[in-house]
């Protein structure tokens, strides 16, 4: 190497880092626009869903707002966080296994919170269970219900939470199931 007085040489390079996938992914992102919104999700589910906010129209803390939870948990087939709203009891009475399997198998009508009596760790949920049918087959169904049957759901506070109780609703659901 003539001319570099017998020493070695460094070479220095200097680079200028990008923003990382994950940064330039999010830009990205941000910068796509679309037409839709959540409300207008929440406009085309059917009457009968459980929205968020019916639960957070409910009191914190309450049988209430648990019971619209697991609700909407079983209407979104939602297994994981039903399981987790449900009391120890009717998980053990109607099996793990055959709940996952009836809630990802079947459906829930609207329901709608009459009233609610507790007691200590336990209580009563007085609902009306909703229908929503069409005046002709194939309409959609209509905004309003067109039927309600009342019904009783047992609730339980389990660690200071409450917890769907109403093991023999479960069982004969999961027994409809296996016929």
């Amino acid at each position: 190497m003539a001319g570099c007085g017998g020493g070695e040489t460094t070479v220095t390079e200097t680079v200028t880092a990008g923003p990382s996938s994950a940064e330039q992914e999010a830009r990205e992102a941000s910068e796509v626009a679309g037409s839709v919104n959540a409300s207008d999700v929440v406009r085309t589910f059917p009457p009968n869903i459980v929205l968020d906010g019916d639960i957070a129209a409910e009191k914190k803390g309450s049988p209430e707002r648990a019971l619209l939870e697991w609700w909407q948990a079983y209407q979104f087939r939602d297994s994981t966080t039903l399981l987790s709203l449900t009391s120890e009891a009717a998980v053990d009475a109607t099996g793990e296994a055959e709940l996952v399997e009836l809630v990802n198998a079947s459906g829930l009508q609207g329901i709608e919170i009459l009233d609610v009596s507790e007691s200590g760790n336990s209580a009563v949920v007085n609902v009306g269970l909703l229908t929503f049918t069409p005046e002709n087959p194939g309409e959609p169904p209509p905004r309003e219900p067109t039927n309600s049957v009342p019904e009783t759901f047992a609730m339980v506070s389990e660690d200071g939470d409450w917890k769907f109780d109403q093991t023999d609703y479960l069982v004969t659901k999961v027994e409809a199931l296996a016929n």
